[in-house]
């Protein structure tokens, strides 16, 4: 969905290294997307007007699923800093703080569309 590019794009589209390593430096950063991210997905996403309540139901469902694959990513790249005898233990605890954020705008996302599941029958 290209209205997600807005808010909060960087945590729904995949972390890749590059970014991890980015939230790895300044774990506010996403504080700040994870935020724009939730906001984006209720007030964009859920609240489209001249959509199809189903078709935006799979929409949200696919947003989420990415979100879900950025936690995996960030998860893996942590697991892979653990192994490293060299690793920096200051970007792994702020990798883990940034994965804390993302699992609660995963868990305010999903309660999000289960109420929108809810409110139209969809469930």
């Amino acid at each position: 969905m290209a209205v997600i590019v807005g808010g909060g794009a960087i945590i729904g589209t995949g972390a890749g290294t590059g970014i991890g390593l980015l939230f790895a430096q300044s774990p506010d950063l996403a504080v700040r997307e994870a935020a724009k991210f939730v906001v984006t997905f209720n007030d964009i996403v859920l609240q489209q007007k001249d959509v199809d309540k189903q078709e935006i139901a799979q929409s949200a469902r696919e947003i989420i699923k990415r979100l879900r694959n950025t936690i995996n990513d960030l998860e893996e790249q942590i697991l892979e800093m653990q192994m490293k005898r060299d690793s920096n233990s200051e970007q792994i605890n702020n990798l883990q703080k940034v994965v804390k954020y993302f699992r609660k705008a995963l868990e305010i996302c999903q309660k999000l569309l289960k109420e929108f599941l809810q409110r139209y029958g969809l469930d």
